[in-house]
């Protein structure tokens, strides 16, 4: 490799996978480089091999201008870079982030002046006390032996160092100081198929940048001369975002979801307007019923936990990817990989499988396989909500929420659920608006740190796939970030997809002002574009993206499907408190039955009273909602006085934007009343298992861990002493039981 002494030339070189552009005045230099790192990865004969690596440093390091070093700009384009590199290679950030920034830092006052190799070694050698003293060697190692080839004259005379060279350096000792740490398999090839890389080049910047962009719908079919019909029309066709996401919508008294059919059809005019197929995603938590009416309607997470059964939610996984496809949804987000270990926790609670690491992980793993039993009804999968959500009392709806535990509380509790999900071939990882101060600043969610998605996410668990932020609207970024800064910052940190921007078209004008600007680079947008339309080519909507509507129909709500959906609710049915035998009830037609409904408009207790009354014709069944006056509250205590026992099934569902799980209304001195009266009290919780600890006085304590009607059913069976209860506890009650406890009762068919 012939080069005259003092030319500059360009040369680009591979080893072991590692793609860097270097530029150097000397061959010597970059065959020293090269020994080097080869020897410390063990891989001596490999060192020689040169190949054209593009995809990595070599835009930004051709980009980059002396005078570039003065902008303030500049660390963020240099942690970028390190940041771009390190991810391509899966390296561990933490310690690299650091180290090139402190260098960074030391030198950047230097540029285009003769610095001495002394002054580059001192600024080394103080990155020892925090990266270790290993990777400190070789550092110095490195910054002595490119300095004295530099020179020519010794390791300690001057060496002429420009931006782009300090570029180089970072990058190479940071890849050398990784490599001494841990043997890293070989990475998987970033190949894009030819129909992806055809997409990506028929996109405009603008057009890339949007297709970053998840908007969120209500799958209901607005008229065509609609404004919001017209608006979905001017994101899709014109902006040309990169997908849609289910939500339900409240119409001032109710919840509505998405009814299956007119979903098909409003999905698959959408899709005909999108020049690029939109990726549809819900958040279907028990299923496509959370999103979809007329579909099959699991218990949340927590139900499959108590039933203790993996299979389970591997069918689970198999229904809910089978219906999805059948209604125009390919991205789920799901399974909740958060341990709930914060009894207190208002927003995860029973979505998740438990507090249990280990159960968590075998839930999750469970349901990713199940999605991908039968391949004609593949679906992407997500695990949520990264670094882990379970130990909050905040609902980052409102507001952000900060988890103050150690690093290795994290590593053992918070994300071995997580892994286990990356190990099961997870497509996506969804991140939390919560900061976590033993990883990144405590006032950055993890949503906008490069330290948690790419040094920790990407770099330390290896995780190559789609990360997708949680909804940028809710209060965990929107109050403290506009709709365009906040994705911009997803973006630097880490994210792919961006969900929910509270204004779409303010955020695509951000993201194009970051890359102009320098903050943010076409590489770094071509890369989450590419997992993207690789997503979308992997589910097939390159052949086809719309759906059968008359097959809707044949796809959906299978008999034998709800049947084994209540077969899980009930096996989930967890008996922690029985005082006196109190269940299964002697006398069910002397006894009173209660239902607390959270709202007057909700359908909470009419399967309970239903089922109830179907086995006693006139049994007492007084149905009572949060929204009533105390004086209606205590004619309903009154009307007991006839019945020798009393049981109170008491809704407690998990809600955005509510902040807790409690008893609504009067509720609770009503219950203190019935307590009151000496009648032994049967208190059923359908949702948040906790809220029984606050009512001791109760004789039995029955949890379903779920809100849904299969799990009203599943109650009165117990009640009836018609099913087994044979449920444990996937979680610590504190005052109550800790988690395995359960009691378990026969059942006899009636």
């Amino acid at each position: 490799m012939p080069a005259q002494a003092g030319m500059e030339i360009e040369i680009y070189v591979r080893v072991e996978f590692l793609p860097v552009a270097v530029f150097v005045s000397a061959p010597a230099d970059i065959i020293f480089i090269v020994e080097q790192i080869g020897d410390a990865r063990d891989v001596p004969d490999r060192c020689q091999e040169f190949a054209i690596a593009h995809q990595a440093i070599e835009p930004v390091v051709r980009g980059a201008q002396p005078r570039d070093v003065a902008d303030d700009g500049f660390s963020g384009q240099l942690a970028a870079l390190v940041a771009r590199v390190s991810h391509f290679e899966g390296w561990e950030l933490g310690d690299q982030f650091l180290a090139a920034l402190r260098i960074e830092k030391g030198l950047d006052h230097h540029m285009a002046e003769r610095l001495s190799g002394a002054e580059l070694v001192r600024e080394i050698r103080g990155v020892e006390a925090d990266i270790g003293v290993e990777k400190g060697k070789h550092l110095l190692s490195l910054a002595r032996r490119i300095s004295f080839l530099s020179a020519g004259t010794g390791p300690y005379t001057g060496v002429v160092l420009r931006s782009r060279s300090l570029i180089i350096l970072l990058a190479l000792a940071l890849a050398l100081a990784a490599a001494t740490t841990r043997k890293l398999p070989p990475p998987k090839p970033t190949h894009q198929s030819a129909f992806v890389r055809r997409w990506v080049k028929a996109l405009t910047l603008r057009e890339k940048v949007a297709q970053l962009i998840y908007i969120p719908f209500h799958g209901a079919a607005p008229n065509t001369r609609s404004r919001e019909y017209r608006q979905f029309m001017k994101l899709v066709r014109e902006t040309r975002v990169g997908g849609m996401v289910l939500v339900n919508w409240n119409n001032g008294r109710l919840t509505q979801k998405a009814q299956p059919y007119a979903l098909g059809a409003f999905l698959n005019r959408m899709q005909k307007l999108s020049r690029v197929p939109l990726l549809v995603a819900g958040d279907f938590e028990r299923g496509a019923s959370m999103r979809v009416d007329g579909t099959t309607v699991f218990p949340q997470a927590m139900a499959f936990g108590a039933a203790g059964d993996p299979a389970l939610a591997r069918f689970e996984g198999q229904v809910t990817a089978r219906e999805a496809r059948a209604v125009g949804v390919q991205w789920l987000f799901f399974p909740v990989a958060d341990v709930n270990n914060n009894p207190d926790n208002p927003i995860i609670n029973i979505r998740s499988y438990g507090e249990d690491p280990k159960q968590v992980s075998a839930m999750v793993t469970a349901f990713i396989e199940g999605t991908r039993a039968d391949p004609h009804y593949h679906v992407l999968t997500t695990a949520k909500h990264f670094p882990g959500h379970g130990d909050t009392s905040v609902d980052t709806h409102l507001n952000l929420a900060v988890i103050d535990a150690t690093r290795e509380h994290l590593q053992n509790v918070e994300l071995p659920p997580f892994l286990a999900a990356i190990h099961a071939g997870v497509d996506a990882i969804m991140t939390a608006h919560i900061a976590v101060p033993a990883l990144a600043p405590a006032d950055v969610p993890a949503t906008l740190s490069p330290a948690i998605l790419t040094g920790l996410l990407r770099g330390e668990m290896g995780f190559k796939g789609i990360v997708v932020t949680d909804a940028l609207e809710m209060g965990g970024i929107a109050q403290g970030y506009s709709s365009g800064e906040a994705s911009v910052l997803a973006l630097e940190a880490g994210a792919d997809a961006l969900v929910m921007p509270p204004d779409p078209e303010a955020a695509v004008k951000a993201i194009l002002a970051a890359i102009q600007s320098g903050r943010l680079t076409r590489a770094r947008i071509d890369d989450s574009v590419g997992r993207l339309l690789a997503a979308k080519e992997r589910m097939g909507l390159d052949r086809r993206a719309t759906v059968d509507l008359e097959a809707i129909g044949d796809e959906i709500d299978m008999p034998e499907d709800q049947e084994r959906a209540q077969e899980i609710a009930s096996r989930a049915v967890t008996l922690v408190k029985n005082d006196g035998n109190l269940l299964p009830l002697r006398a069910p037609a002397k006894t009173c039955f209660l239902t607390l409904a959270e709202s007057h408009y909700s359908n909470e207790g009419f399967e309970f009273a239903q089922e109830v009354r179907r086995r006693e014709k006139n049994a007492t069944v007084i149905q009572l909602d949060a929204s009533l006056p105390g004086a209606s509250l205590d004619a309903a205590v009154e009307k007991i006085a006839a019945c020798e026992s009393v049981a109170v099934a008491a809704f407690a569902s998990v809600a955005a934007y509510r902040g807790d799980v409690v008893l609504g209304g009067d509720f609770p001195r009503m219950l203190d009343a019935l307590f009151a009266t000496g009648k032994p009290v049967a208190l059923i919780a359908l949702g948040n298992p906790y809220l029984v600890r606050s009512f001791p006085k109760a004789a039995a304590f029955l949890l379903t861990f779920s809100t849904v009607p299969p799990s009203e059913t599943a109650a009165v069976q117990a009640l009836f002493g018609e099913s087994a209860i044979r449920g444990r506890l996937p979680v610590t009650i504190p005052g109550v039981a800790k988690i395995g406890e359960g009691i378990e009762l026969p059942g006899s068919s009636r």
